[in-house]
């Protein structure tokens, strides 16, 4: 188990400290990447795909398939994946899967005989970025003659008669009539095949975790000095952060499973791959947080973990099997300046009062404020550009109506701010009276407008982008 597990955290921290300590450099990044990751497991796709099947979907066969082979555009983990087989007479096959010896790209699975008829071959695996992603085959058997009258040497996995096969007038084979339908997709919420719990712990984590650290920033540096509010929410979330992490951790364990159940035996593996790796190394970095605050009291250090757990953040979720050499230093960067907005918004709402150590805290904050704006709306751009091949994707998928309406939401924060800016405070500079009380209702409903920003970054996570 804790060979899988360190192999997992091996792979995935060199090639985040390198992204860490040389953000700024693409040349740099794109080394980093080429070094520490197999090019076959990022082709610039969404997710791993199916690129070939034997069968093909939609072949007509006039001989048994002796095996079932599937190609992928990336690296699949055998252990993680799985394969069935449907058709007529309500046939239902969990085939033993195997990875192809010409490909590490490959599974195969062998097959037993088969009478006439139209079969599904199901597959499910696991992407490069942690999703598990799915999708089916249909191919139709025509056999001149009964399964038992040839010496197949297989063994039929059920008793049923041939299936009605049509004939054309010339005697060629054609498809059967009786065609096997498809089940429909399972999990599907809004055109997310996950369960809406999963998207939405791992919302809920990541804006825990970001709020952490950005209230962390404020007190080590926008507003040194007495902050009591605000360091008890910070306590307060550094011991809801790992809980957080770790439900979503089990959560996605669950997901990504082979057939959808947590398989204890299948842990290690799961936490060996490089998905896997990123979500434990940022539970740790969570829990050293927790250690740093609660025994020893060092907010310097928390809040330069906290720095790490988002740059892990940033290499997880479509940005780690779309184009990384932009997506995963531009999520970073949103990320971090994100934490900075928000961490900033909940001292403005916590320690709100008419004194001059309060508007000296907001005097930095609405600086540092305007840069952090400015780079979530450019790095926002970036990912949309790598992720959505054109316009018209935007309005025609659920991809891209997610990355509108979150967009919208985006846009209603910034005239929040402009707002604040214009408005509320020049009054607060002023030393009007309530000006400070006028200020806190006023961040407070952008904080919560955020939250559903945050619940819409968390959904479009689990969306498959356009192809």
């Amino acid at each position: 188990m804790f060979e899988h597990i360190g192999t997992g955290l091996l792979r995935v921290a060199a090639p985040v400290l390198i992204l860490a300590l040389s953000p700024g450099s693409a040349s740099g990044t794109d080394l980093a990447f080429r070094d520490s990751w197999d090019a076959a497991d990022l082709p610039g796709r969404p997710h791993i795909e199916l690129l070939a099947s034997e069968p093909g979907d939609g072949d007509t066969l006039s001989v048994e398939p002796e095996r079932i082979r599937l190609v992928f555009s990336g690296t699949v983990e055998e252990a993680l994946s799985e394969i069935r087989l449907s058709g007529p007479g309500g046939l239902v096959l969990a085939l033993d899967v195997a990875a192809d010896p010409d490909t590490d790209r490959g599974l195969v699975a062998d097959v037993p005989a088969l009478s006439a008829g139209a079969y599904r071959i199901s597959w499910r695996t696991v992407s490069v970025d942690g999703h598990a992603i799915s999708g089916s085959i249909v191919f139709y058997l025509f056999v001149p003659e009964p399964v038992a009258a040839r010496d197949s040497g297989r063994d039929s996995p059920f008793d049923g008669a041939p299936g009605e096969v049509a004939a054309s007038q010339d005697g060629d084979a054609q498809k059967p009539t009786a065609r096997f339908e498809p089940p429909p997709a399972e999990g599907e919420w809004l055109g997310i095949a996950v369960p809406p719990s999963l998207a939405l712990s791992r919302g809920a984590a990541v804006a825990a975790l970001l709020a952490l650290g950005g209230l962390l920033l404020m007190i080590v540096w926008v507003a040194p000095g007495r902050a009591r509010r605000a360091a008890a929410l910070g306590y307060f979330l550094a011991f809801l952060v790992p809980v957080l992490l770790a439900l979503h951790l089990l959560l996605w364990l669950r997901s990504v499973s082979p057939g959808g159940t947590l398989d204890i035996e299948k842990i290690p593996a799961l936490l060996g791959t490089r998905a896997g790796g990123l979500e434990l190394l940022r539970l740790g970095l969570a829990v050293a947080i927790l250690a740093a605050l609660a025994f020893g009291r060092h907010v310097g250090s928390a809040a330069l973990l906290a720095l790490f757990a988002v740059f892990v953040s940033g290499a997880t979720g479509h940005a780690l099997s779309t184009d990384p050499a932009i997506s995963v230093p531009a999520k970073t960067a949103h990320l971090l300046a994100t934490q900075l907005w928000l961490g900033g918004l909940l001292y403005l709402v916590l320690e709100a009062r008419d004194t001059p150590e309060y508007r000296a805290a907001t005097r930095r904050f609405s600086r540092a404020a305007f840069v952090a704006v400015l780079v979530v709306v450019v790095t926002g751009m970036a990912q949309t550009w790598v992720a959505v091949p054109s316009l018209g994707s935007l309005f025609a998928t659920t991809y891209g109506r997610l990355v509108l309406a979150k967009s919208a939401g985006l846009f209603i924060l910034v005239l929040f701010g402009y707002r604040h800016q214009v408005r509320l405070l020049p009054r607060l500079e002023a030393g009007e009276e309530g000006a400070a009380g006028r200020l806190r209702i006023s961040v407070l409903w952008e904080v919560l407008c955020m939250a559903l920003v945050f619940a819409l970054a968390a959904l479009l996570a689990y969306v498959q982008p356009p192809a």
